[in-house]
């Protein structure tokens, strides 16, 4: 039975989102609840009712207007002369119309199927025609025109007599009386509207929060998504690493640009590897140099058993040669001569061995590197006509903890393979230099000459036993100088590129040593 994985990235897009959504989601619910309770509490039915209560009360007040006009039309009616004519009849309304209180006063007349206006007066002007459905209306007594609040009079129609006459009456209420009702009507009006817009504007409220939210929670996946990619990835590729370590690969180091926590990690897990890569080639130089040890004390004392009686018999060759003619004199010399050469190359040889096999622990002290460098340098500037031998040391450099003799052993041998290497002449540059932290602090010394460099196939084994580019060279000096710089705690290294010459590097750490007597 599989179970259920989910990925580092997964689970912190999940909880990126989640953190994102819970807010806006009670936000928004908190909204919608106060936005809907708003919208309710607009479409309130008290609300609704004061504002019909009060277009009542302006109408009844308005309706009071009307009926005072009504009255003073009715008083006018009873003065009226209904034998005059039109000009009479103008002149008593314009004569009577401010007597009874009257803005508005008109008579009409019917003309065909027009209702025109027949005498007037008053101080507003009356329209010029009547609406016949108003004036067979108000013939019939029971018309009163509608109010309208744009107006600012408020009409009345009376019939005049038996006849087709009808009378207009009209009042104009004060001008803020009639501003607010008007205000009043409107927002009536526009409350009305609203009213009717209620779930329109419910729904505007929940769409519009909704799609907010759902933006909202896309922009936390998506930014969810490239801040998982950004720590996921990092790490993933510190996977792949980890896999290649645990096969045996450590020389890809993982390439990750990252500046934060994460790229501190990679950094450390890249310096780890590298460090376990300089181990292993250190242990393997170790167990090879261990071997070479062995193999050399037990050459050592094979060759150097036979040459003591070989030695011994060319002496005695040599006391009995006056004893034998002269012709054999010369071919007895020749070949003793030869014999005790290669004797004399076989024991130093031996030596050779012999010393490497028995190389003994540093006895390290605190050293001025400079003035040990520049010790040896002077016993080789002048050993190689065209050679230029160069020496920087900068100011404050530490002191280091090595073995004196062992140092210069070493920087002699360095030297001493740049000059083989150059028999036509060229430069030998020695330069020490300070290693501050973040790296481990020492002091690492440089050794470059202009030779024509190392052939590409022996480069990785430069420091074996046995390796070297020379016919009569024993291939054990850079195998001395790789062990006293590994005995001291240090690194060397090499960087050759055939034609253009050979830097070895050697590092040497701080610490502490016994101080020279």
């Amino acid at each position: 039975m599989s179970t259920l994985r989910i990925g580092f990235r997964t689970r912190l897009v999940l909880c990126f989102v989640l953190v994102a959504v819970i807010p806006i989601a009670l936000l928004t619910f908190f909204y919608l609840r106060f936005a809907t309770d708003t919208i309710e509490y607009w479409q309130n039915p008290g609300i609704e009712r004061t504002i019909n209560n009060s277009l009542a009360v302006a109408r009844e007040s308005l309706e009071h207007y009307r009926q005072e006009a009504v009255q003073a039309g009715e008083f006018l009616l009873v003065l009226l002369d209904p034998e005059a004519d039109g000009a009479e009849v103008s002149r008593f309304l314009r004569n009577n119309a401010s007597e009874v209180g009257l803005d508005l006063l008109a008579i009409y007349r019917r003309e065909g199927g027009r209702w025109k206006v027949w005498a007037a007066g008053g101080a507003e002007g009356p329209q010029e025609e009547l609406e016949p459905a108003l004036a067979e209306a108000a013939l019939s007594g029971s018309c009163s025109p509608p109010l309208d609040l744009e107006s600012r009079s408020v009409c009345a129609l009376l019939p005049v007599g038996e006849g087709d006459d009808v009378l207009l009456v009209g009042i104009q209420p004060p001008a803020e009386v009639m501003s607010r009702i008007r205000r009043l009507a409107s927002d009536a009006d526009l409350y009305r509207r609203l009213a009717g817009y209620e779930r329109i504007q419910i729904a505007t409220v929940v769409v519009g929060t909704v799609v907010l939210v759902a933006l909202v929670v896309l922009a936390s996946l998506i930014v969810s998504r490239m801040l998982g990619r950004s720590i996921s990835s990092p790490i993933l590729e510190l996977v792949k690493g980890t896999r290649r370590v645990s096969l045996g690969d450590l020389d890809h180091p993982v390439q990750v640009r990252a500046k934060d926590e994460i790229g501190l990690l990679v950094g450390s897990f890249n310096q780890m590897t590298g460090d376990l890569r300089l181990s292993k080639e250190n242990l393997r130089r170790a167990e090879r140099a261990a071997a070479w040890r062995d193999v050399a004390r037990r050459i050592a004392h094979e060759i150097k058993n036979p040459l003591t009686p070989v030695q011994l018999s060319i002496h005695r060759l040599r006391k009995r040669m006056p004893e034998v003619n002269r012709e054999a004199q010369m071919v007895f010399t020749e070949c003793l001569d030869l014999m005790d050469t290669e004797v004399a190359n076989l024991r130093r040889l031996a030596d050779e061995f012999s010393r490497f096999a028995r190389m003994p622990q540093p006895n390290p002290v605190s050293s001025d590197l400079g003035e040990l460098s520049g010790s040896v340098l002077d016993l080789y500037k002048e050993l190689s006509a065209g050679v230029t031998v160069q020496l920087d040391i900068p100011d404050g450099l530490p002191r280091i903890p090595v073995d004196p003799d062992q140092y210069r052993q070493v920087l002699g041998n360095l030297i001493k393979n740049a000059l083989e290497a150059m028999p036509s002449g060229g430069t030998i540059a020695v330069r020490l230099e300070k290693v501050a932290p973040p790296a481990r602090p020492g002091v690492r010394v440089s050794v470059a000459d202009s030779g024509p460099g190392l052939p590409v196939d022996i480069r990785d084994h430069v420091f074996e036993p046995y390796v070297t580019t020379r016919k009569r060279g024993s291939g054990l000096g850079l195998a001395i100088v790789h062990r006293i710089v590994t005995d001291h705690g240090g690194t060397v290294e090499v960087e050759s590129e055939e034609g253009r010459g050979t830097v070895f590097r050697l590092w040497f750490p701080a610490g502490r040593g016994k101080e020279e007597a």
